[in-house]
C-alpha cells in the first residue's frame, strides 16, 4: 500500500461528495452561496460551536488569523472585537458583503482587501502591519484560485468549509498563509449532512455511512508530511431547520442524495413522518434532536515543534 501524502489526499478526494467536489469554486456553487448568504447572516449565531472554536484556537494577544472561507464573519468579526486583525477569504461576493454590513454594524472596520491589491500584492506581509490591530481585511477568493499575492497571518483555519477537489493542494495554501500554526474543522460522526437516521431509513448501513474517513486520510496525510496534528471535537445539539418546507425537503435530499427510486421513496415517507411546523420558531423542522461532532485538527507548520503550554 501507498502511504505517501498522495495516496491519503486521494482517500480524502474520493470520499468527497461528489457533486461538491465537481461544483467546488464553480459558479453554481458561488450562485448557491450568493442566494444562501442573506440567511447565514442573519440567522442567530451557534454559540456553542464558536465558544468551543474560540477556546480551542486560543489565539494569543496580538496573534493574527487567516480564515479561509469566512462567509460572512461568524469567527472574523468577534477575534476582530477582541483586538485580532483577520485576512478574511471567501469566494461569495454577496458573503462578503454581509461581512462588511455586519462589521458596520458592530463596529468593526472592514477593509476591501481586493482593493488595496490595486497598489499591488501582499505577499509575504502579515495581516498586522496592514492596520490598526483589529481590522479585517475581505478577499473574494475560491479554493482554486490563486492565493499568491494575499497576506498571511499566524494562524490559518477552515471553519467548516473545506469544500474543494484538491485538499493537498488546499492544506497548502493554508500552510502558504500561516507563519505558526493551521487549523482545520471537518465533518466527524453524526452531521447534519450525515444523519444516521435518514440514512437507515433510507436502508443504507450506518457503519458505511458514517465512518469518518475523510478525518481518517487527513490525519494520516499530515502525518506522512511530517507533522503531529492535535485532534480535538466539537460537540452540541441541533436540529434540522428551515423558513419554508421546500427548503427543508431541499437540504434533505441535498445531503443524503438518494441513490435509487426506492431510497428516493424512503426519505420521502420519512420526511413525510418527523417534517413539521415549529410555531413558536416560525419555521418548518424534523421532529427530533440531533448530535454534531466536528473534528478540530491543528498543527504547528516546524512538524516536531510540541504543543506545550496548549494541552
Amino acid at each position: 500500500m501507498d502511504h505517501s501524502a498522495a495516496y491519503w489526499a486521494d482517500v480524502f478526494d474520493e470520499v468527497s461528495n461528489n457533486k461538491d467536489r465537481e461544483e467546488a469554486g464553480s459558479d453554481a456553487a458561488r450562485a448557491w452561496w450568493d442566494k444562501k448568504a442573506p440567511s447565514f447572516a442573519h440567522k442567530p449565531v451557534r454559540s456553542d460551536y464558536l465558544n468551543q472554536l474560540l477556546a480551542l484556537l486560543d489565539l494569543q494577544p496580538g496573534e493574527t488569523l487567516f480564515d479561509a472561507g469566512c462567509g460572512s464573519g461568524v469567527t472574523a468579526l468577534p477575534l476582530a472585537k477582541a483586538g485580532h486583525s483577520v485576512c478574511a477569504v471567501d469566494f461569495s461576493r454577496v458573503m462578503l458583503d454581509e461581512l462588511a454590513a455586519a462589521g458596520k454594524r458592530q463596529g468593526v472596520a472592514v477593509v476591501d482587501g481586493d482593493a488595496l491589491l490595486e497598489n499591488g500584492p501582499l505577499t509575504g506581509k502579515n495581516v498586522a502591519d496592514l492596520a490598526e490591530p483589529g481590522t479585517v481585511f475581505a478577499f473574494q477568493r475560491s479554493w482554486q484560485q490563486s492565493w499568491d499575492d494575499l497576506p498571511k497571518a499566524d494562524v490559518a483555519l477552515s471553519s467548516r468549509s473545506l469544500i474543494t477537489n484538491d485538499v493537498l493542494d488546499a492544506v497548502g495554501k493554508l500552510e502558504a498563509h500561516a507563519t505558526d500554526r493551521v487549523a482545520l474543522t471537518i465533518g466527524a460522526g453524526d452531521l447534519p449532512y450525515r444523519d444516521p437516521r435518514i440514512f437507515e431509513a433510507m436502508g443504507r448501513a450506518h457503519d458505511e455511512a458514517m465512518q469518518p474517513i475523510q478525518l481518517v486520510a487527513l490525519m494520516n496525510l499530515l502525518f506522512t508530511r511530517g507533522f503531529f496534528p492535535r485532534l480535538e471535537y466539537t460537540e452540541m445539539e441541533g436540529t434540522w431547520h428551515r423558513d419554508t418546507r421546500e427548503e427543508l425537503v431541499e437540504a434533505v435530499t441535498k445531503a443524503h442524495r438518494p441513490h435509487d427510486e426506492a431510497e428516493a421513496a424512503a426519505l420521502e415517507a420519512f420526511l413525510n413522518e418527523h417534517l413539521l411546523f415549529n410555531e413558536a420558531q416560525n419555521r418548518f423542522e424534523l421532529d427530533y434532536v440531533r448530535a454534531d461532532r466536528w473534528a478540530y485538527v491543528e498543527w504547528t507548520l516546524d512538524g516536531f515543534r510540541s504543543l506545550k503550554g496548549r494541552i
